[in-house]
């Protein structure tokens, strides 16, 4: 039998769940446990101040050059340098961001696609079908 001990929350006894063994603060109330959540993601945020969700952004932001790299094809196209002049750096990075995730989102559903239509196509021409053709009277 697996020790009581009590919440960390609501001090209300409870016996930890076995696959978390000793380790376990909170009962299973979901109230204990967003609360237990949301003190542990204090304590980590206060433990690292440094750390900013937005980092990504800003450090492509921190490190937009007047050259551009080489984008994909319908991005090749754009005058990025001009794009940069006339809207300075950090505006240019967020438009090409912005124009990134549908063109992903759009190729990945393109691949899909292909996916399906090869499967459909293996489906219906059967490899012996050209065999049973030349069988026939």
């Amino acid at each position: 039998m697996r020790n009581k001990r009590p919440c960390s929350e609501c001090r209300r006894w409870f016996v930890p769940d076995p696959r978390v063994g000793d380790r376990g603060r909170s009962c299973g109330a979901s109230e204990c446990m967003r609360k237990r959540r949301a003190r542990t993601n204090r304590r980590w945020r206060a433990a690292n101040p440094s750390y900013d969700p937005a980092r990504r952004l800003s450090e492509k932001l921190a490190a937009a050059a007047p050259a551009w790299p080489r984008a994909p094809a319908p991005l090749g196209r754009v005058a990025w340098d001009v794009v940069q002049a006339e809207m300075g750096s950090k505006p240019s990075v967020i438009l090409g961001d912005l124009v990134r995730v549908p063109l992903r989102a759009v190729q990945a559903e393109m691949r899909r696609q292909i996916r399906e239509i090869k499967a459909e196509v293996g489906r219906v021409a059967r490899p012996g079908a050209q065999a049973e053709i030349g069988a026939a009277p």
